[in-house]
C-alpha cells in the first residue's frame, strides 16, 4: 500500500513521516506528545475528522469506533506480537523501525477518505497528522509546506471542536539533522 496521496508533494510527506518517527512510542518533543506506549505507533496522517451522530472522531479516536475492513483474527494475531519490520501491503509505514513492533491493523486503524466514502461517510475535514492521548485525539498538526493553513480550516476545525491545533514548516522539520528536544510551531488553535 502507498503512504503517498496524489495530491502530497514528496517534501509534505516525507516532513509528515519525519514526524511519526520522532513521536513513534508515545514520545515527546517539549511540550507536544503524550508519554504513553499503549500505542505501538499512535501517529496518524490525513485524519479524517467527522462529527455526527454515529462517528466522531474529534473526541474518539478511529480505532476505537470503526473496524478496520482488512482486520482479520490472523493479521492482527501477526502483527500484535511482530517485533521485526514485516512489509506487506497492510504496512502504515515505510520506515524501518527496526526496535519497535509493527501497528496491530485494528489499534492503529484509521480510515482513508476513501474508506469513508465507500461507508458513505463523508469527512468535514483532514488533519496532516494527528496524535492521540487517552483514547482521544489530542494534537492536530498541520505540516505548512507552500501555504499557511487556511483560516477558513482553522474556522471550520474550532467549529466542530478541535482545540489544540499547532502547524509545522516543513523545511524546519526536513532541516534537523537528529530528533530535536524542542519543536518549532505556531499555535493556530
Amino acid at each position: 500500500m502507498s503512504t503517498f496521496r496524489k495530491d502530497d508533494s514528496y517534501k509534505h510527506r516525507m516532513a509528515q513521516e519525519v514526524l511519526r518517527e520522532w513521536f513513534y512510542w508515545g514520545r515527546c518533543i517539549g511540550d507536544i506528545g503524550t508519554n504513553s506506549t499503549s500505542r505501538t505507533c499512535g501517529v496518524w496522517f490525513d485524519y479524517p475528522l467527522i462529527k455526527n451522530g454515529i462517528y466522531n472522531s474529534v473526541d474518539h479516536n478511529w480505532d476505537e469506533q470503526a473496524t478496520n475492513p482488512h482486520a482479520t483474527k490472523e493479521s492482527e494475531s501477526k502483527y500484535v506480537h511482530t517485533s521485526e519490520f514485516e512489509p506487506s501491503e497492510y504496512t502504515y509505514s515505510y520506515i524501518n523501525y527496526k526496535e519497535h513492533s509493527t501497528p496491530p491493523i485494528q489499534s492503529e486503524y484509521v480510515p482513508t477518505y476513501r474508506d469513508c466514502v465507500k461507508l458513505n461517510i463523508y469527512p468535514t475535514l483532514i488533519v496532516d497528522v494527528v496524535i492521540p492521548c487517552k483514547g482521544k485525539p489530542t494534537y492536530y498538526i498541520e505540516i505548512c509546506n507552500k501555504h499557511p493553513t487556511p483560516p477558513e480550516k482553522i474556522r471550520d476545525l474550532k467549529r466542530i471542536g478541535v482545540d489544540n491545533l499547532i502547524e509545522i514548516d516543513a523545511d524546519w522539520i526536513l532541516s534537523q539533522t537528529k530528533r530535536p528536544f524542542k519543536l518549532e510551531y505556531r499555535r493556530l488553535i
